[in-house]
């Protein structure tokens, strides 16, 4: 899982962190740093694994024959972390 970290919008929050890709079979991820330009910071934040269920077929289908393809990120905040950096809980590519 790909993350991104750019300044935030307001002066309330100061970051803003956004998944911004997906990459199969990569080892872990530990906020590895992968790309930087200036305030913009792109992390290998977590390997994750994708779990898919007979039951959920059409969902996978609408979400991943979209334009672009897409799945869904579960994050939340790390209260451990000081950087204010989430946790990513799961992915999912249900629609």
């Amino acid at each position: 899982m790909i993350v991104r970290r750019c300044r935030g919008a307001t002066r309330w929050s100061r970051w803003s962190w956004k998944a911004v890709a997906v990459h199969a079979g990569t080892g872990p991820g530990g906020w590895t740093e992968m790309r930087r330009d200036g305030d913009t910071v792109d992390y290998h934040a977590a390997t994750v694994l994708l779990e898919l269920h007979r039951a959920e077929t059409e969902g996978y289908l609408v979400a991943l024959n979209g334009h672009p393809p897409a799945v869904n990120v579960i994050m939340r905040p790390d209260p451990s972390a000081a950087d204010g950096r989430p946790m990513v809980i799961a992915v999912t590519a249900s629609a």
